[in-house]
């Protein structure tokens, strides 16, 4: 392996644990919420939601976009948006309002 597959690795990995730790932290500050009408949504872009949609990270995932009122996916492909749907509606009867391209009354932007 050269140097510039190394690094580009490392970096991947890098990128995947920040979208695990923002996932983590908003499904934290979702159970932390006081208000019981506070309505929640997600944004995520197309990058972002590659790795999110990973087996590692997926089921995390999944429990945010869920406990959220609306999850807007921006900058995605139609390649990404029906594994997305798919994985979703597979595993819940409901799905939230899920947008690719309602405003709640929190976001969170991972990218």
């Amino acid at each position: 392996m050269n140097t510039a597959d190394v690094l580009a690795k490392e970096s991947k990995e890098a990128a995947k644990e920040n979208v695990l730790l923002q996932i983590t932290n908003a499904i934290q500050m979702i159970k932390l919420e006081k208000d019981p009408h506070a309505a929640f949504a997600l944004i995520i872009d197309g990058k972002t939601l590659t790795y999110a949609l990973e087996d590692d990270m997926k089921h995390q995932f999944l429990n945010l976009a869920v406990d959220c009122a609306s999850v807007i996916c921006c900058r995605v492909s139609p390649k990404q948006k029906a594994p997305a749907r798919s994985f979703l509606s597979s595993n819940f009867a409901f799905l939230p309002n899920f947008v690719f391209p309602l405003i709640a009354s929190r976001m969170w932007l991972l990218d």
